[in-house]
């Protein structure tokens, strides 16, 4: 069987090992695996990915549960048993690799060359998996023919494909694979201790650190390396890039300096699965290119003035100062900006400074939620004056009018602060509550519900198992099940019973950003319902 070929399949081996048994248990180290990978990867690599392979570890243990709830699993996992079972070569898996395979598999992408001109592109790599029987390995990867023994090197056997497109090496309880002689004999280096490996790395460790200590995946980007190379594409490719435009690539070259690693796991919970990835900064250099994350946080209140049925909910912040700062770069970097800023303000008679850059200051969200059309959408902002903030809409609404001279905007009913406006046959209302604004065609738009998202357990179930922290740089929430039941009763869903059943047990969806000064981090969570 060719190594590479072999490779691929361990790397997906994990859900047929869960449902059917398998390797051993290994001890909890990188993150849910046992780091062995790591140490059998050199440092300086583009990218790595560590799978935890063994169904008796907490994590696989967790989605086997996970997956046990949805009727349609043992159906998935029988045909993926079938597809690993048939072969070309005769490989199978029960026969040929489960006798052997450890709890853990790795791949590196060593380097890419990209491609110049007329020049080609490709990549290098080394990947790593753990072997219980070296003997039954080297006899799984001869069988077919498609490989040759090529020598040893430090207690390693050495194998290629017969198409030398890949290379092996089989010894000391490891299959290690390489795109390359050179690369592959690096990997036992680095496994070996006689050259610098992934696992010692400070960036590698670091990067680690920000991630769940127990999951079935993790990923590492090396931000210097993969920084260094894509620089490498930018200047071979800023002789046709002039003006503005090789202001503004040479910035976004200082900033990827400024990226020290990225971080990724994907792991199974007791209730749904979930995802992180973290970016780790280097303060020094993300000063010198004018990155700034430790602004932006903010603690949710808007939700308070979201319906509880909504099907989705995205908060933000600080829109305005963004911009402000993407306009001032604009400004100094682009020749004739500020001039075009200047003919929009004298048009509109509007200021950029005054009035809309405040108006997007603050708390900022946005949601969707079932209604009459068949769905509401609100605009909620949160403003840092929210009178200035009024005065704004108006002079919109005004413009809106004047340009728009079939679209007549109207005082509330009712004493409320507000406007509303017939557009395309909808009611398109804005009204000032409090300190709140909304904007929409909700007609209780910035009002606070009876029943609101706060209250609502399909929210705050989700928001709670995923343990959404206090301060966010922003967050999305979107209850599935609701969208499906939408799609359903408009006929757009399907009408699978198996389908349908699958569905009931797919619960909501939420995700965050939190950062500081040295990092910034994403995460997801899945519910899964029993």
């Amino acid at each position: 069987m060719l190594p590479g070929k072999l490779l691929a399949v361990l790397l997906a081996v994990g859900l047929l090992t869960t449902a059917c048994g398998g390797a051993k248990k290994s001890d909890a180290g990188a993150a849910g695996t046992a780091g062995k990978g790591a140490e059998a990867t050199p440092q300086g690599v583009l990218f790595f990915a560590d799978a935890n392979i063994d169904p008796s570890s907490d994590a696989w243990q967790k989605l086997q549960a996970l997956g046990a709830r949805f009727p349609g699993w043992n159906q998935v996992v029988t045909q993926f048993k079938t597809e690993l079972n048939s072969s070309s070569d005769g490989v199978t898996f029960d026969q040929d690799i489960r006798p052997w395979l450890g709890s853990e598999a790795s791949i590196a992408v060593v380097s890419v060359t990209p491609s110049l001109g007329s020049g080609s592109s490709g990549a290098t790599f080394v990947g790593y998996v753990e072997s219980k029987d070296d003997g039954k390995l080297e006899a799984a990867i001869q069988k077919g023919g498609k490989v040759q023994k090529t020598g040893d090197y430090k207690g390693y056997t050495l194998y290629k494909s017969t198409d030398d497109k890949t290379f092996a090496a089989i010894g000391k309880g490891a299959l290690l694979v390489g795109s390359d002689d050179a690369n592959l004999r690096r990997a036992i280096d680095a496994r070996e201790g006689d050259a610098p490996r992934l696992a010692d790395s400070q960036n590698y460790k670091d990067a680690l650190a920000k991630l769940p200590s127990d999951n079935l995946a993790i990923g590492y980007v090396d931000g210097p390396a993969v920084s260094q190379l894509l620089q490498l594409a930018m200047a071979a490719q800023s002789n046709a890039v002039t003006g503005a435009a090789a202001g503004q690539l040479q910035h976004v070259q200082e900033q990827l300096k400024a990226i020290k690693s990225v971080a990724l796991s994907l792991g199974a919970e007791d209730n749904g699965v979930r995802f992180r990835a973290s970016v780790l900064i280097d303060q020094t250099q993300a000063n010198n290119a004018g990155l700034d994350l430790t602004g932006g946080t903010f603690s949710p209140t808007l939700t308070d003035r979201v319906p509880g049925d909504a099907l989705a909910y995205f908060g933000f912040s600080d829109v305005g100062p963004r911009l402000k700062q993407a306009i001032d770069q604009a400004r100094n970097s682009t020749p004739g900006a500020e001039q075009q800023l200047q003919s929009f303000e004298q048009q509109t008679g509007l200021s950029l400074q005054n009035d809309l850059l405040p108006l997007l200051s603050g708390e900022n969200g946005i949601y969707v939620a079932r209604g009459a059309s068949p769905i509401s959408l609100g605009l909620l902002l949160h403003p840092k004056d929210s009178a200035q903030a009024t005065s704004t809409i108006k002079k919109l609404t005004a413009l809106i009018s004047r340009f728009s001279p079939d679209t007549h905007f109207t005082p509330l009913p009712g004493g409320e602060e507000g406007e509303q406006a017939q557009v395309q046959g909808q009611t398109i209302v804005w009204r000032r509550d409090g300190d709140v604004i909304g904007i929409g065609n909700d007609p209780n738009v910035g009002k606070v519900p009876a029943s609101k998202l706060t209250d609502a357990s399909a929210y705050t179930t989700v928001r709670d198992q995923a343990g959404v922290p206090d301060q966010v740089a922003a967050f999305e929430y979107v209850n599935v099940p609701g969208v499906v039941d939408l799609l359903s009763q408009m006929g757009q869903a399907s009408s699978d019973p198996q389908t349908v059943e699958n569905l009931r047990h797919v619960g909501s969806f939420i995700s965050w950003a939190t950062s500081d000064s040295s990092s910034a981090t994403f995460e997801a969570f899945l519910e899964v319902k029993k």
